[in-house]
């Protein structure tokens, strides 16, 4: 699956990533934050709606739905 992932545009793996809330790198769902000390503390990655990732690459929510099709 990561094989047919790694060949589609650095767009639509983009959104796919931000979509599926994990790094389109590394693939891993951690990120790190700074809790109110200011520690910096692991925390799941949030998946995005297709309407913020419709913002973030400038497009309608509508292509973002097609690019998961």
């Amino acid at each position: 699956m990561w094989g047919a992932f790694e060949r589609l545009s650095l767009k639509e793996r983009m959104m796919i990533a931000q979509s599926g809330g994990f790094c389109v790198d590394c693939y891993g769902t951690l990120v790190f934050t700074e809790d109110k000390n200011g520690n910096k503390v692991p925390a799941k990655r949030k998946p995005m709606m297709n309407t913020d990732i419709a913002v973030f690459h400038q497009c309608t929510a509508k292509t973002v739905v097609y690019t998961f099709v």
